[in-house]
């Protein structure tokens, strides 16, 4: 009964949706590896298919069409109207690379521009999905951290217990973004340390379709942003302590260090 989509919160379909686009990033650090293994190859294409799930199954959520079956998830996403046809072809193979696992067919894939054109893809799946969370269909990436951060502030301020951890955090030292209105700021100052992290999130993993975001992002985390592999260390540090508590054992299992950026 939890997985009823009435009783899904979208700022948890939101949180779901960044998780699996951090695993992109995490590829990206795996194909800078001097060395790639084949058992990396195959990590790369795994976390490919997660988040290509995980953003359709966001995309399916925002639309109405969420199931908790991955057959019937599949069925829905290949009929809805609603659904671009690339993301429907992405889908329907991640689906079917679920239920059986070809990492054959990638062999001879080059999979650093492969990752690369996934995250292009999935750029406008994640902006129509907080197009729909927010209620704000013009939202484009370069208004996105003042939208998000002002629209947060009467949903804080509605909830004493939320305000209440929201005040809590006000310590933390996360990265803050340059914002331009007093209620942007406030919204903000106000937002767990996560949730700062998941506005940060589409500057690191589409600089070219947010480029003023990308500058942003890279200014609060105090890395150049012509340095796209240092940047990307030094957002999975942070996610790391507020965004995933188990990244460290994942970076240990694949032989992955992000000391360059702590």
């Amino acid at each position: 009964t939890q997985f009823r989509p009435e009783v899904i919160a979208p700022w948890d379909v939101r949180n779901l949706l960044v998780n699996r686009g951090t695993l992109l990033l995490l590829n990206e650090l795996i194909l800078a590896k001097p060395v790639v293994t084949e058992a990396d190859r195959r990590t790369v294409v795994r976390h490919a298919m997660k988040a290509i799930i995980g953003y359709g199954d966001a995309l399916l959520f925002f639309l109405g069409g969420y199931h908790w079956s991955y057959l019937e998830k599949q069925r829905r996403m290949r009929a809805h109207p609603g659904v671009h046809s690339a993301l429907r072809r992405l889908y329907d193979r991640a689906a079917e690379f679920r239920f059986r696992p070809d990492y054959a067919s990638y062999a001879g894939c080059d999979l650093a521009r492969a990752n690369q054109a996934l995250l292009d893809a999935l750029a406008p799946v994640h902006l129509e999905c907080e197009q729909r969370r927010l209620g704000l269909p013009e939202l484009c990436w370069e208004s996105y951290a003042e939208s998000v951060s002002r629209a947060a502030v009467p949903a804080t301020l509605r909830s004493p217990r939320a305000l209440a951890r929201r005040l809590r955090t006000l310590g933390h030292r996360t990265p803050g973004l340059r914002l331009d209105t007093p209620l942007g700021k406030l919204g903000h100052q106000l937002a767990s340390p996560g949730d700062r992290l998941s506005v940060l999130f589409p500057g690191i993993a589409y600089p070219r379709q947010a480029p003023g975001l990308a500058t942003r992002a890279a200014e609060s985390l105090q890395v150049s942003p012509e340095q796209p592999v240092a940047l990307v260390r030094a957002y999975m540090a942070k996610w790391g302590v507020h965004g995933d508590s188990n990244l460290a054992t994942a970076l240990d299992a694949m032989g992955l260090s992000l000391s360059e950026a702590a």
